[in-house]
């Protein structure tokens, strides 16, 4: 009888330390968040920007000219994807990055058509199942 008693308490000790665990982790998650390398810019604007991810033009914050983003006067300080040109909406840590892609159309005259972003050859593809069209 005993026993079951020590192996009530045992249960009940584990079962809440997990609970605090799972309160705890809320405040501290932003302390465990991918952030910028050090001695790197980390925002730009309000936009997050986590390694690999970096602001150039110094090499060492950003994984290769891929990952490069643009940050200045030029851009307005929203970020920009240096390699493909698109503004950077936001990073997430489950590896999605959104980006703000002009609508894309096909017409008859050449100075009618924009086209998508060539990405071969870069580490990035376009989501079959987050593709959102979004109207302003």
């Amino acid at each position: 009888m005993s026993s079951a008693i020590c192996n009530f308490w045992f249960i009940y000790i584990a079962i809440s330390f997990l609970i605090l665990d799972k309160s705890d982790a809320a405040e501290l998650s932003d302390q465990f968040i991918p952030t910028a390398k050090p001695n790197c810019q980390q925002f730009c604007g309000d936009v997050s920007i986590p390694y690999p991810f970096g602001i150039g033009p110094d090499k060492d914050c950003y994984f290769n000219n891929w990952y490069q983003i643009d940050c200045n006067e030029f851009t307005k300080y929203k970020p920009v994807l240096r390699l493909t040109g698109l503004e950077v909406l936001s990073i997430s840590i489950d590896g999605t990055l959104r980006v703000n892609n002009p609508v894309t159309f096909y017409g008859l005259k050449e100075k009618e058509s924009l086209l998508v972003p060539n990405l071969n050859g870069s580490p990035f593809v376009y989501s079959h199942s987050a593709n959102r069209f979004t109207a302003q």
